[in-house]
């Protein structure tokens, strides 16, 4: 059966564009790397000018749905998480409310599936997951800038997800993580809350070598329990 694109009367509705666009490219049938109309195409099967139309096709790159290729045309993409992942942190607002939301699904996440992967970390894995917590711990007593502070917290994180293989999991952690880090600022704290900070990443760490689930489990509570709380009281000011 052939699709076809259907005229939009309201003018100027880019979300309503976009719509009949992604309802064209999955009733086609259209696979990653096949074209998709032209703009003068889409314009003329719309009744939309082509401004607009220019418009709606940038919104659909810009969240990966589409690429654009110079001198060629636009072609369905690959499907990445990446584009949407990027503009997480800027769609949250910065209020207690949400950052306990925040907290809350990834204590959830994290346990889960640290505790479900507690026996398949390896000799190297174990390796990587050691030199990421003295990253951590170096930037963080040697009062590092914030953004290598904030990287090397996600990069720790994601080091003891790794062996899970699931890459949108790893990066909702790194974007989760790093919200976290940015709120708390632990780079103004007092020297004894950065050594005790360390101690809970640490803690988590020998749980895992230990292969106790049990242990796991105990030691990411203890974690999360004071950047819970610091979170709330920074929010608040």
């Amino acid at each position: 059966m052939r699709i076809e694109l259907e005229k939009i009367k309201e003018k100027g509705l880019g979300k309503r564009i976009q719509s009949q666009i992604k309802f064209y490219i999955i009733n086609s049938g259209l696979k990653a790397g096949d074209s998709i109309p032209t703009e003068k195409e889409i314009s003329e099967k719309l009744g939309i000018s082509r401004t607009a139309i220019r418009e709606a096709l940038k919104g659909l790159e810009a969240i990966g749905i589409i690429e654009v290729r110079h001198g060629v045309g636009r072609f369905i993409r690959e499907f990445d998480f990446e584009p949407i992942l990027e503009n997480l942190p800027f769609s949250l607002e910065t209020n207690s409310k949400n950052y306990q939301e925040i907290l809350e699904v990834r204590i959830c996440l994290e346990t889960r599936f640290l505790m479900n992967n507690i026996t398949k970390y390896t000799k190297a894995d174990v390796e990587e997951m050691d030199a990421a917590l003295k990253n951590l711990e170096r930037m963080l007593l040697h009062n590092a800038d914030k953004i290598k502070l904030v990287d090397a917290h996600s990069s720790f994180h994601c080091s003891l997800l790794q062996v899970s293989g699931n890459r949108l999991l790893i990066n909702l952690i790194k974007i989760f993580s790093s919200i976290h880090m940015s709120i708390t600022v632990l780079h103004e704290l007092a020297q004894s809350k950065k050594t005790r900070f360390i101690e809970y990443h640490s803690n988590i760490l020998e749980a895992i070598k230990k292969k106790d689930p049990v242990l796991l489990e105990q030691r990411i509570s203890e974690h999360f329990s004071d950047p819970l709380f610091d979170g709330y009281e920074r929010l608040r000011e």
